[in-house]
């Protein structure tokens, strides 16, 4: 597994009101999924070599 990833950690006195976690479309934006902090979250993707190897 690859060590590319995204970090986000948001404790709660922060002045950020919500996190939107979601993807565009041809121009539009789907929501996937709303929260408040306190937030803790990694996001990790295969690496080039691992995608390319399913194939």
């Amino acid at each position: 597994m690859s060590d590319e990833c995204f970090r986000l950690n948001l404790g709660e006195q922060t002045a950020v009101d919500e996190v939107v976690l979601g993807f565009r479309k041809n121009g539009t934006f789907y929501e996937l999924l709303t929260v408040s902090p306190p937030i803790e979250a990694e996001l990790r993707w295969p690496s080039n070599d691992t995608a390319q190897s399913d194939e």
